[in-house]
Order: C-alpha cells, then structure tokens, then sequence
C-alpha cells in the first residue's frame, strides 16, 4: 500500500479548491456558481436588458440568458444571448480583480448574472451613453456573481 505525501495531497486539495462549486440552493444538480453566490429570484431576461437599457445601465442586476461565447484563449469573459443576434458581455473578476476563468463547456448553457450594468462606451471610455442596440456588445455587465445551470432547468 502507497502512502500519499504531504505535497500530493496539498496539490489535490488546492486543485479542488479552484473549481467551481455546485450550488447547493439550485434545484439544478449541475448549476455551478463563478464569483460570490446570490439569489437569481426576479432575474431579468437578457433581452429585456438590451430593449429598455436606458433603465438598467448604472444600476446593479441579475440577468438570464444562454451564454453563446466565451473569451479564447483568457476564458475570462463570456456574452449572453439578448435575441435578434445581440449579445451582453459578461466579465466577471474576483475580489483582487483577476478575471475568473470560465471552462468552454458552459457555452450553451443557461446562466444567472449578477453585477453593474455598463455601457460598452463607458467601459471602453468612448462615451457616457449607451452604445446603440444594434452593436453587438452594446452593454456589459461587471459580474460579481454567475450562475450556470442546464438550459432545461433555467
């Protein structure tokens, strides 16, 4: 019988540690969360977002939609599907403000987002108002907190 070292059993531990957890609250078995957990109860569509952003932008939301992209190669952000081909980005960052890895197997998925409501413009330093509803990333939301569950669950 092997008996495993010190260091083998760090690394496992630190391994485990940087994983998304399964989120205990869900009625999914498979939802994991990315940054802080929060209540996705009273989320609004993606789509509602984009159509009545003069309302949202500013202000802290969750969102739902599926998430149709993910930043290649950093996988720190990812968009949601607003319909009619457009898209809100997502970043999302830990709290010493490094982007959080998103795996490529949540493309597809459904996703709760909570965080800050941005223009692209504000956030690119461009402009103040918000980008028009034809850009493609015409708002970003600065995710404390995401939710990824399996679309039938959402």
């Amino acid at each position: 019988m092997h008996r495993a070292t010190p260091v083998v059993l760090i690394a496992v531990a630190l391994a485990a540690a940087c994983r998304p957890t399964a989120d205990s609250s869900s009625t999914a078995s498979n939802a994991l969360h990315f940054g802080s957990t929060f209540s996705h109860d009273g989320a609004i569509p993606a789509r509602q977002i984009i159509e009545r952003a003069a309302e949202y932008v500013g202000t802290r939301i969750v969102t739902a939609g599926v998430i149709r992209e993910i930043c290649r190669p950093e996988l720190c952000w990812l968009s949601l599907d607003a319909g009619s081909g457009r898209l809100i980005r997502i970043a999302i960052r830990d709290s010493a403000n490094r982007p959080v890895e998103m795996p490529l197997e949540v493309i597809g998925r459904w996703a709760f987002v909570d965080g800050l409501l941005e223009s692209v413009a504000t956030v690119d330093g461009a402009a103040e108002s918000p980008a028009p509803a034809s850009a493609p990333y015409a708002l970003q939301v600065n995710a404390v907190g995401v939710q990824v569950v399996n679309p039938t669950s959402g």
